[in-house]
């Protein structure tokens, strides 16, 4: 299981581990801990990796890490196979502006960030954040992606994923501007959408949104145009998004309301060199969706 640890203002939160000696021979070793093997673990003290090491942990401690040679785990003590892979403390993200919602805050811990700092948030909402912790199961429900293999399977640059009504998997995979259906075990079933400028294609897919009835709205920053698909996935209609000054709205940020409408607010970002010097306004607007995914109004 995981918690989040969350700071807020302009400031740089560290992950603290605890280490706690631990008997090499077993006998010290609760039976209840949770050791994790078969892996090369990075300890983070700047060590050199340990490959095949063992981290042995009881509840929020970490009691041991070493070689699996310096080890004789007793009966009883729960076992994890890491298969290989790396072991690692916690990811330290030090500027995000998105841990409002348990959602996220549960996806910052399935990508193995456990300490954020976020420095994108208003007073009045900090108690909203603090807001108990989040909890992780030890195992995914499904797993979607490969490194070599089918390329229906290979991801990259994913910007969002939803889960259907029937359990079905939406992924938005922006390296490849499509929207990619999987079951609820994870098998692919189809994609829609394509690199182009086109009905229900995308030159930058960059967000990915339900409203209703499984109507899914993804948004193509560089035509500045939400497009709205079935929940089979085929192309119905879209809606441009009024200009914000001479560039498109680079920044997506959708509410749920509790009719089954969605609320779409829509920002620029401002980089090196896009804007003149000098105080500078600019518009931040609203759109709303109905339950069909059909753009009702538009809110400046």
């Amino acid at each position: 299981m995981g918690r989040l640890r969350t700071s807020y203002g302009p400031c740089l939160a560290l992950a603290i581990v605890t280490f706690v000696a631990c008997g090499r021979d077993g006998s010290r070793i609760p039976e209840d801990a949770l050791l994790v093997r078969h892996g090369t673990v990075i300890d983070g003290t700047g060590a050199p990796p340990i490959v095949d090491g063992v981290v042995v942990v009881q509840g929020d401690r970490i009691l041991a890490i070493g070689e699996a040679a310096g080890f004789n785990i007793p009966e009883g003590v729960r076992i994890i196979d890491a298969g290989g892979g790396t072991v690692l403390p916690g990811i330290v993200d030090a500027h995000t502006h998105s841990t409002h919602g348990a959602s996220i805050r549960r996806t910052f811990l399935v990508d193995g960030v456990t300490t954020v700092c976020n420095l994108g948030t208003s007073l009045d909402r900090l108690s909203q954040f603090a807001e108990g912790s989040v909890d992780v199961s030890d195992e995914p429900l499904v797993e979607i992606g490969v490194l070599d293999g089918d390329p229906n399977y290979q991801l990259f640059r994913v910007v969002g994923a939803l889960r259907l009504s029937d359990g079905r998997l939406v992924v938005a995979n922006s390296g490849t501007n499509e929207l990619r259906f999987y079951d609820s075990s994870g098998r692919y079933l189809r994609s829609s959408g394509r690199k182009g400028g086109g009905p229900g294609e995308f030159e930058g897919l960059s967000w990915l949104g339900a409203s209703g009835a499984d109507s899914l709205l993804a948004y193509d920053w560089p035509g500045r145009q939400i497009s709205v698909f079935d929940a089979a996935g085929e192309y119905a209609r879209a809606s441009v998004l009024p200009a914000l000054s001479h560039a498109p709205p680079s920044h997506i940020n959708p509410v749920s309301l509790s009719d089954g409408s969605l609320l779409v607010g829509a920002q620029r970002f401002f980089g090196s060199g896009s804007l003149t010097t000098g105080v500078y306004e600019d518009t931040i607007f609203h759109l709303l969706f109905d339950t069909e995914g059909v753009l009702v109004d538009t809110i400046a």
